[in-house]
């Protein structure tokens, strides 16, 4: 029955179904001590860029994990470093990239269409950053392009 295809996941998935129904009845707690005790996000951006050696170490491991076809081990490390320094483009460029990889290869709608989301506002950040200024279309344009693995056109800049 599995393989019917109305049985596929397009909306929701087990994972997040088997958490919620966990959360429901037993509640947020699921017996990690550590989780009691949380650091922040930038926090564990900090620790994480130190033990790697740096933020530059963390920006190449990030590079490394997106060209060894890892794009969610390449969005956690871009996540990092974007929390580091929130206005580099390189950790942006690779975060989205990331996103649209992993949303590929995701069935699921709502997952598929919030990390392409995700991914298109940061492209649009690149491009504010960079005074391109384009409409939301061209980049969804660029966004649709880049998941269909073809080359396009993109503006560049006006001097």
């Amino acid at each position: 029955f599995a393989s019917l295809d109305y049985l596929q996941p397009y909306y929701g998935s087990w994972e997040g179904t088997i958490r919620q129904i966990y959360v429901q009845r037993v509640g947020w707690f699921d017996g990690n001590p550590l989780n009691l005790h949380r650091e922040t996000s930038l926090q564990q951006a900090q620790r994480i860029a130190r033990l790697l050696g740096g933020e530059e170490a963390l920006a190449a491991k990030a590079r490394e994990a997106a060209q060894a076809g890892d794009p969610l081990g390449a969005a956690q490390l871009a996540q990092h470093l974007l929390r580091l320094q929130p206005q580099r483009t390189e950790a942006k460029r690779l975060f989205a990239d990331a996103l649209e990889a992993l949303a590929q290869d995701t069935l699921n709608m709502p997952m598929r269409n919030y990390s392409l989301s995700y991914a298109l506002q940061l492209r649009a950040q690149i491009y504010a950053h960079n005074g391109l200024g384009p409409s939301m279309l061209s980049i969804a344009g660029e966004v649709y392009c880049n998941g269909l693995r073809q080359e396009c056109e993109l503006p560049q800049r006006q001097e």
